[in-house]
């Protein structure tokens, strides 16, 4: 839990810059000159970084490519892309500065959520995985069919990821 302060617009801030951090950490790392795009190169490096799993063509028709485009592109990428990508960037996480360094832990920790509540570890919240969350979301059971409606089951880490920062400050603090 955060040290209670009197500050909400601090926190409202930092809120708000975390909900994006995960997918903007990726985006951050691979943009090695800091020009907020991604050229030809970042990708090659992304495509690398994913141990050749990525499907560049996702990306290739927006190059230079923004942020935004970034965040639209990831969505469409393999859960094995995903997560080979998350692995190289955590073991050169070192050589990040502090604040990448954060957003890769909040990454990380997304992930251990996700499979926390993926009970048969294949990769995908059915919709009894999202059923055994809610509960820990909102206790007072109101918006169940909101949350179901919100992941859409099957939903895979991708997925789960876009969703969650998509979601309410509120909600996505509450997972």
């Amino acid at each position: 839990n955060k040290e209670n302060n009197n500050d909400n617009d601090d926190d409202e801030e930092k809120s708000s810059k975390f909900q994006h951090a995960p997918i903007k950490s990726i985006f951050d790392h691979f943009d090695k000159n800091n020009d907020g795009k991604l050229g030809q190169n970042d990708i090659n490096d992304l495509h690398k970084a994913s141990k050749y799993e990525l499907d560049k063509s996702i990306f290739m028709n927006s190059i230079p490519m923004k942020y935004q485009q970034f965040e639209q592109c990831w969505k469409e990428i393999s859960p094995n892309a995903a997560q080979n990508i998350l692995e190289y960037i955590s073991v050169h996480i070192k050589n990040q500065p502090k604040q990448a360094r954060e957003s890769i832990e909040i990454l990380e920790k997304v992930r251990d959520i996700f499979e926390f509540f993926d009970r048969d570890l294949d990769g995908t919240l059915e919709l009894n995985d999202i059923e055994n969350m809610i509960p820990l979301i909102d206790s007072n059971w109101n918006n169940a069919s909101k949350f179901k409606l919100l992941f859409d089951p099957p939903c895979d880490f991708i997925k789960f990821l876009a969703k969650i920062q998509s979601a309410s400050t509120l909600m996505a603090n509450n997972i």
